[in-house]
């Protein structure tokens, strides 16, 4: 490691004194990386990597823009506007993000490794390959990030610039997502090692690593070592510790700290001589469950600002290294503030374009890739360092400041629920809080969960699934359908239950438990025409005495975070979170195809070891599945923004919704379980179900399966 760590201080320390010094130590650059680790009081076992980032969102910002001013800082500052009139948010501003044109029309694509928490489903996401590390964890790709944290990391790097959402540094490249941190954001070293092994497999060009853990671990050593020979760009967050952490520290990485709008390191970003690049990373923006937008921070969200920028310099620059990537970034970051807190400088994208071909040039010139020899090759890094500090300027522009933000915690939005942020304003008409995300998030997988007591699939109304059908038909002719789980009834059910728990008074007071009580009961006994006697019992089972299954509330939301209060509240958002499950689930487990032969079949879910391409899990097959189930689950975070209680309407949806398939028992559920407005609604439901679209039969002689 030795002379080579000095290399990530490689412009501040040495470039403006002794030459020959700094370029000696710039060979083989090393990269910062950090990992945080986040210390359970107590704990034993095996070392485990932990995500580098703040949950507690800063409201405020401290520092005034004067004291920067002391130290002879060049700053632009702007008041109040989180994006500026070119419409880049303020975090893509402060590093010059506005070159995308320039790289737009590349042939390469760079392939990018995410090695995280998991990328939620959207479509603003291009996720090409997925990978699941974490054993017997099946997960839907709709919500298999719990944490949201993989998906934001996904957002600054990627996200489309389609009017949804944020947008991202470079939409045009291919996302590799490698998930491998738990609901926790934790994971033992060898699932990282492991993963960062497959990334290798995949033949990525970058990994970011927004992770850490505080000592060297000679297996993680060993495969970054790996890594950086295959020629891939390793980026990893400094931490949010005292020190850098590992992987970060690691010479072959490079070690990204955070910054404020207002320009100044986060009070939690790690510093000291390691430290290599610094990248906007408080209160930021991304991309969130369902397409919407969420808030987080720490130095997990400024690593992907550089692999954001990186990826842009390798489309223009597509034959050379990653070692001259990572120089290029170096040579350009702005040259501003201590070399402890701020490495070679903040990021800058544009200056790097703008330097590119000139410093391209005498890379070329002076540095042969053929060329093995140790020591040859730290001469001729000595000349073309040498050759650069003569012909091209550093950095010494004003940084972008933002002062006077508004900052949002955690929201989502759709088309219909648009948010606003203006100067002094925050015009959110649907807003939730980081832990309320967590909660609807964890809520929605929850049902998948073995240990949840709802996991088993044998008369389980939590599912959205049709489990049996039968070829007998009835003296009309008319197939006979056999169900256990009215899904669309059961779903509808699901809302109102929320609805009862959130306008409960307290859980503390006897008088106010008593209500609630009362009112459950008078739920359960009045919604027996409109729901199988199997899914009521069951329902009424699960939620028994104010518990969840089995477990008490109180052990279900520990589940999520130990500071989450069991509150009406809370609860009634976990509620709504499992209608979500049951909603989507639909879309996988009740859609049905047709064979070759003729015959329709239920698309199967992937068997454990097998691929997941043409299954249920698949979003890529029969796309419309995805895309549909996630418009419901939009809906549902809509009622339970407001409080709202579910309805058909959040299953209707045009004929092309079901393109080359259909739902099983998706009219006549619909009709069950409402049946004056499935009357308005029916030519919706029809066109969706499977049997209305393989026979002829007369709707109103349709039987149903009674218990």
């Amino acid at each position: 490691m030795g002379m080579e760590k000095e290399h990530k201080s490689v412009k501040r320390k040495y470039f403006q004194r002794i030459v020959v010094l700094l370029l000696v130590v710039c060979i083989n650059a090393g990269s910062l990386s950090w990992l945080l680790e986040r210390k359970v009081e107590g704990e034993k076992g095996s070392e485990s990597m932990q995500s580098c980032e703040s949950q507690d969102i800063v409201y405020g910002f401290g520092v005034k823009v004067k004291e920067k001013k002391q130290k002879k800082v060049k700053v632009k500052v702007n008041y109040g506007n989180r994006e500026n009139q070119n419409g880049k948010a303020w975090n893509l501003q402060m590093i010059q993000a506005g070159v995308l044109e320039k790289s737009e029309n590349s042939e390469k694509k760079i392939k990018i490794a995410i090695i995280d928490s998991g990328i939620n489903f959207s479509t603003d996401l291009p996720t090409i390959v997925r990978k699941n590390f974490i054993p017997d964890d099946e997960c839907s790709v709709l919500y298999e990030d719990l944490s949201g944290h993989g998906t934001a990391v996904a957002g600054i790097i990627a996200a489309l610039d389609n009017e949804e959402g944020i947008t991202g540094i470079n939409p045009n490249v291919e996302l590799y997502s490698a998930r491998v941190l738990d609901a926790n954001l934790e994971a033992p070293v060898e699932r990282i090692v492991e993963a960062i092994d497959w990334a290798i497999e995949q033949d990525v060009d970058i990994i970011n690593m927004s992770f850490g853990i505080a000592k060297n671990i000679k297996e993680l050593e060993m495969i970054i070592e790996k890594a950086a020979e295959a020629d891939i760009l390793l980026i990893a967050a400094s931490g949010n510790g005292a020190e850098v952490a590992y992987p970060a520290a690691y010479d072959e990485v490079i070690a990204v700290g955070s910054i404020t709008a207002e320009g100044i390191p986060a009070e939690s970003s790690a510093s000291g001589r390691e430290l290599e690049l610094m990248a906007p990373g408080e209160n930021i923006l991304s991309s969130g469950i369902f397409g919407g937008v969420f808030g987080m921070s720490g130095t997990s969200m400024a690593a992907p600002h550089v692999v954001g920028a990186a990826s842009v310099l390798m489309e223009m620059n597509p034959e050379m290294s990653a070692d001259y990537i990572r120089m290029l970034l170096n040579y350009s970051a702005n040259l501003y503030g201590s070399i402890d807190e701020y490495g070679n400088g903040v990021l800058d994208l544009g200056y790097a374009v703008e330097i590119n071909d000139k410093f391209k040039k005498l890379y070329e010139k002076h540095i042969k890739k053929e060329e093995k020899d140790k020591k040859k090759r730290e001469k001729q890094k000595e000349k073309f360092w040498g050759e650069v500090l003569k012909a091209i300027p550093e950095n010494e522009k004003a940084v972008e400041t933002f002062i006077e933000l508004d900052v949002v915690e955690g929201m989502w939005n759709g088309t219909e629920h648009e948010y606003a942020v203006t100067a002094g304003v925050q015009d959110l008409r649907m807003s939730f809080t980081a832990e309320q995300m967590k909660i609807l998030v964890y809520a929605a997988k929850y049902p998948d969960n073995k240990s949840s007591g709802l996991y088993d699939m044998d008369m389980n109304p939590y599912h959205g699934f049709l489990w049996q059908r039968s070829n007998e038909r009835n003296k009309d002719n008319i197939r006979i359908l056999i169900g256990n789980s009215n899904y669309i009834a059961n779903y509808i059910f699901l809302t109102k239950l929320a609805r009862i728990y959130g306008n409960a008074g307290s859980f503390e007071k006897q008088e106010d438990i008593n209500e609630l009580t009362s009112n459950l009961e008078f739920l359960f006994n009045s919604n027996s025409d409109n729901m199988f006697k199997n899914d009521i019992d069951r329902m009424r089972e699960d939620f028994t005495a104010m518990n969840l299954g089995s477990k008490t509330w109180e052990s279900v939301l520990k589940g999520i975070d130990d500071n989450i209060k069991v509150t009406p509240q809370n609860v009634k958002l976990f509620i709504y979170g499992i209608a979500i499950h049951s909603i989507t689930d639909l879309y996988a487990h009740s859609a049905w195809k047709q064979l070759e032969t003729g015959f329709w079949t239920r698309i199967q879910h992937p068997v454990a070891g097998k691929p997941m391409a043409d299954t249920a899990d698949d979003v890529q097959y029969y796309p419309m599945r995805y895309l549909t189930a996630r418009e419901a689950a939009k809906s549902v975070l809509s009622k339970a923004y407001l409080g709202e209680m579910g309805s058909l309407y959040e299953f209707v949806y045009p004929a092309s919704s079901y393109s080359g398939y259909y739902l099983g028992n998706f009219a006549p559920y619909a009709q069950k379980a409402d049946p004056v407005l499935f009357a308005s609604l029916r030519s919706y439901f029809e066109k969706g179900d499977l049997d209305y679209n393989t026979s002829n039969y007369d709707f109103n002689k349709y039987d149903y399966y009674t218990p």
